[in-house]
């Protein structure tokens, strides 16, 4: 089992019978990087204008300690804000489905989920792309499955660990595939679950 929580944490997600977790993680902290540097960044921006107008106009010193004030408070929530999202944005594999869960307190609930033993999942693929990806061990899960209509994927992004995950994943689904899904005749254990790494390093 990998996972980045708790025992209680994760029984939240248990809700179907002999359902155990393989995995459950979260984005890796280098997501919250560039939203950081975002705000961070325009929040600075900001405050240097007001000290520049104090400067040129030091009678209206009141207003642009207010506006000061303002612009700090906003800057943290928005900060406040990005960090929810990623804490709050979490993959859960378990040997019955897959969910993707976006949950942001105050505004919307976003719930993506695959039932298991009404798919057939064909590959999945662990992907590292960009230099820091690859020392940080950071990248994408890219879980392939068969519906009886179409053909869909379920992506773990930013997760740490990609190959790991990936491996875990591709050694459960070939048992659970044939314990669970419909697709296939008992008796028959071909092995249909693909597991292959790609990764991606730019070169100066």
């Amino acid at each position: 089992m990998i996972n980045d929580f708790t025992e209680k944490e994760f029984n939240n997600f248990l809700t179907l019978p002999k359902e155990k977790i393989i995995v459950a993680k979260r984005q890796h902290w280098i997501a919250l990087i560039m939203p950081f540097f975002f705000v961070g960044t325009i929040g600075t921006l900001l405050l240097s204008g007001l000290v520049m107008v104090h400067v040129f106009f030091p009678f209206y010193l009141l207003t642009i300690i207010a506006s000061f004030f303002l612009v700090i408070t906003v800057v943290y929530s928005f900060l406040l804000k990005v960090y929810i999202d990623w804490y709050y944005h979490m993959y859960v594999i378990t040997t019955r489905k897959i969910l993707e869960i976006a949950c942001i307190p105050f505004f919307s609930d976003i719930m993506n989920d695959v039932i298991l033993d009404q798919v057939r999942v064909t590959e999945v693929d662990a992907r590292t792309n960009g230099f820091f990806n690859e020392i940080l061990d950071v990248g994408d899960v890219v879980i392939t499955f068969d519906r009886p209509s179409h053909e869909g994927q379920f992506v773990l992004r930013n997760v740490p660990q990609p190959r790991e995950v990936g491996t875990a994943l591709g050694d459960e689904f070939e048992t659970l595939m044939h314990a669970l899904s419909v697709w296939f005749r008992k008796g028959k254990s071909p092995r249909h679950v693909k597991f292959s790494e790609d990764v991606f390093i730019p070169h100066n």
